[in-house]
């Protein structure tokens, strides 16, 4: 006995012992589940041991500083007292919250000054101003000294902002924790003040990548399960078998998402995106399995002996059309990208788990069921795609020689797109124009400046060497260069308090606004500093405690990888020309970060796909035992990839962490109908030998089932395209036309292969 007839005679056999088994399963996994837990940091996006994550985490743990919140917004008038009361307030509330580790603002920057005997730092806004001329002089301080303007306060004076800095732990991400208590004391000041407040930043744009995505597809579940099972009742036709689609979609649903938890793997921002993916995977053999089973129901009239025989069919072509699903989904895993290699895993699992419990429980489900009384009846809320097939099979007999031409031009459009894609690892795009994110970074990036980070750490290799006055015309050289870059607004570290503090001992005069001339001067400058009791922690933020790095921070408002490329490389060179080798100087941040990702994304697509094509090739070859079948099986298949590829390049959307998934999910997933399609052609090719005529019946056969499987997978992912999140949008589309087209495929290029080339299909 075969293993295939031996497991279809054990399922069909023991029904109630299969229910049992799926529920025990069932329940474990659900039990998982339940323990599910997120990881929205931005961190879940970078590549695996990226050497510039890894010591961007070692200076975050250094200096004490994770990421930064700017908080932004315009004042009623010139540093009114209205105003500065409001920045003053809202300070201090931010301040009270866990994990905040430093508000700058107005009201908590530190003034260096002197007196004829006294070195001081002071508060730069003790007291609300009294008078205009209170007021002028704060403005003239806060707009013109480079230690407080375009950080919180515009050039201008029209734009004020607040930084906060939130602390690191190394034991757990607080940025989510942090900004979720920061929008809620800003949420309550909107509700009963005048002021638009804009929030931005990396931490911002971390905190919503995961609020979006979750809020997403947890929210078109029921959407989702509306529509398919409106479709599925219009296409199967009786109720008996929706329910059974639907318990094997919720089952795979289950089984799946806790496999996660199983394995110890966080949901992240991409993997979330599987959800919608897992309706679709359920779907793949459930309309080819009701399918033969009602054919052989009709001519055996016994359930058992129905399915007997139907499994034994439909468990090969089944089974390879499952496989090909693992293959697509496991291409993901030669990327560098961990939330891509993690989907790759999720996707192959949601695979193998849907094959089993449809292989399962669908026979398991209607042997426990009496026969239906309408099987030899035309059902009559069923759509019947009998005319749109005959009329199909027509146009393929009549104009195969358009074939060649059309196929030519279609691949030829595509190519031609396909190199006019642009890689984009800008996580701001992710976002549409009129979301809070995307309007609330380009007021602050328009009117006061950039809101993400980028980090440069000076290592002098000696124990205060940040203190010698050589090193520091170093760094003062490398800090210059920084501001001639047009992408970087802002550049501040140690020389910028060093230069001030020298200006305030010489009386302010702006002569003596430069680096002290010996090593003495700087230290006691900065043993001055420190013994003030409104000392603002120069070591956290800009040295370390021995005085032996010296880190420079960039706000920059250019958020396109190429052109953050290009500035890192400009720095790149610059420093290797320019500034003494003895000095070490690194380079990192989130934006350098992504952008490593640029090539790591592009490679791993081309390896990716080119993986996929030929462990898929290789399958089918060994699957129909023949190279020639093998190879024209891809054809129908690959023509949808290039399609939809080139799509994105003529559209402008680009190639990123979301869009990359699309090619081996897809690839994968529409390989199902051509295998079904090719498979029952050779299952009657014995009886009849005519490739027209036997293309007719296989159509007729499998015509239904292809067609309102693509349809329900299509509709399906098109709810995405109501997101509010663009990512989400884009990925709902990209899939939904993948189908369709790889459906068209199907129907048109498919039987015109086996009638063209003839293959002897066994």
């Amino acid at each position: 006995m075969s293993i295939t007839r031996f497991i279809t005679k054990y399922i069909v056999r023991y029904p109630r012992t299969n229910l049992l088994i799926l529920a025990i399963v069932t329940l474990f996994f659900g039990w998982a589940l339940a323990h599910l837990e997120f990881d929205t940091s931005l961190s879940a996006f970078v590549i695996r041991n990226d050497p510039d994550m890894l010591y961007y985490n070692k200076i975050k743990e250094l200096f004490e500083t994770d990421e930064t919140v700017v908080i932004g917004f315009k004042g009623d008038s010139l540093f009114s007292p209205e105003d500065l009361t409001f920045i003053k307030n809202l300070s201090k509330k931010i301040e009270e919250i866990d994990f905040v580790r430093n508000v700058k603002s107005l009201s908590t920057a530190n003034l260096i000054t002197t007196t004829p005997d006294l070195f001081q730092v002071k508060a730069l806004m003790g007291k609300i101003p009294q008078s205009r001329q209170e007021s002028d002089a704060l403005r003239a301080h806060a707009t013109t000294n480079y230690l407080y303007v375009k950080d919180i306060a515009s050039a201008d004076g029209k734009f004020y902002s607040l930084l906060v800095d939130i602390r690191s732990d190394p034991k757990r991400q607080r940025t989510n924790e942090v900004v979720k208590k920061i929008k809620q004391v800003l949420l309550k000041e909107n509700a009963h003040t005048k002021y638009k407040l804009y929030l931005a930043g990396d931490a911002i744009i971390n905190h919503s990548l995961g609020e979006y995505m979750q809020r997403d597809f947890f929210v078109f579940i029921i959407p989702i399960y509306l529509i398919i099972t409106a479709l599925m009742r219009l296409t199967m036709g009786r109720w008996r078998d929706t329910i059974a689609a639907l318990f094997v979609i919720t089952l795979s649903l289950i089984w799946s998402m806790g496999a996660i938890a199983v394995m110890g793997k966080t949901f992240n921002n991409v993997t979330i995106g599987i959800i919608p993916l897992i309706f679709c995977i359920a779907l793949e053999n459930i309309y080819f399995i009701h399918d033969i089973y009602y054919d052989r129901l009709r001519m055996f009239k016994d359930k058992a002996k129905a399915f007997n025989e139907a499994l034994v069919l439909i468990f090969r072509p089944c089974y390879f059309a499952s496989l090909t699903t693992v293959i697509g989904f496991g291409s993901l895993m030669v990327n560098n990208i961990k939330p891509l290699v993690d989907f790759g895993i999720l996707g192959s699992l949601a695979s193998i788990f849907a094959f089993i419990i449809a292989i399962v429980f669908i026979p398991t489900f209607h042997i426990l069921l009496k026969i239906p009384p309408d099987l030899e009846k035309q059902l009559g809320f069923k759509i019947d795609a009998t005319r749109f097939i005959m009329a199909l099979t027509r146009f393929i007999e009549s104009r195969k020689k358009w074939f060649w031409p059309g196929i030519i031009l279609v691949i030829l459009i595509s190519v031609i797109g396909i190199f006019r894609i642009r890689v984009e690892t800008d996580h701001l795009t992710f976002f549409r124009k009129n979301s809070e994110v995307y309007k609330s970074t380009i007021f602050i990036e328009k009117n006061i400046a950039g809101v993400s980070n980028l980090e440069i750490v000076v290592n002098t290799k000696k124990v205060d060497g940040v203190k010698d006055p050589e090193n520091l015309k170093e760094i003062e050289k490398l800090v210059n260069f920084l501001r001639q870059q047009k992408e970087i607004d802002k550049a501040m570290s140690i020389i910028d308090f060093l230069k001030d503090m020298n200006r305030a001992l010489y009386d302010n005069n702006e002569e003596y606004y430069r680096i002290p001339d010996t090593r003495e001067a700087v230290a006691q400058n900065l043993l001055l500093y420190s013994m003030s009791p409104r000392r603002n922690d120069i070591e956290k933020d800009f040295v370390d405690y021995p005085y032996q790095l010296a880190r420079i921070r960039c706000r920059i408002s250019e958020h396109n990888s190429r052109k953050i490329i290009a500035l890192v490389e400009r720095i790149k060179s610059y420093i290797k020309k320019d500034i003494r080798p003895d000095l070490e100087v690194n380079m990192s941040s989130y934006p350098v970060i992504y952008s490593n990702m640029v090539n790591s994304i592009t490679q791993g697509q081309a390896e990716g796909f080119l993986l996929c094509v030929i462990t898929l090739l290789l399958t089918a070859i060994y699957y129909f035992r023949s190279f020639k079948i093998g190879a024209l099986t891809m054809i129908p298949n690959i023509i949808p990839i290039l399609f939809v590829l080139g799509f994105m390049g003529w559209t402008g959307i680009t190639l990123n962490v979301g869009t990359a998934l699309t090619t081996g999910i897809a690839l994968g997933l529409i390989m199902d109908d051509t295998t079904h399609f090719f498979n029952r052609f050779g299952m009657n090719l014995s009886q009849e030998p005519d490739y027209v005529k036997n293309m007719r019946q296989t159509f007729l056969l499998t015509g239904e089932p292809m067609i309102f499987s693509s349809l329900v997978m299509t509709a399906s992912y098109s709810v995405l395209l109501f997101s509010e999140f663009r990512l989400t949008a884009i990925f709902g589309l990209l899939c939904a036309l993948t189908t369709l087209v790889a459906l068209w495929c199907d129907l048109l290029l498919t039987p015109w292969i086996l009638i063209t080339f003839k293959p002897k299909i066994r």
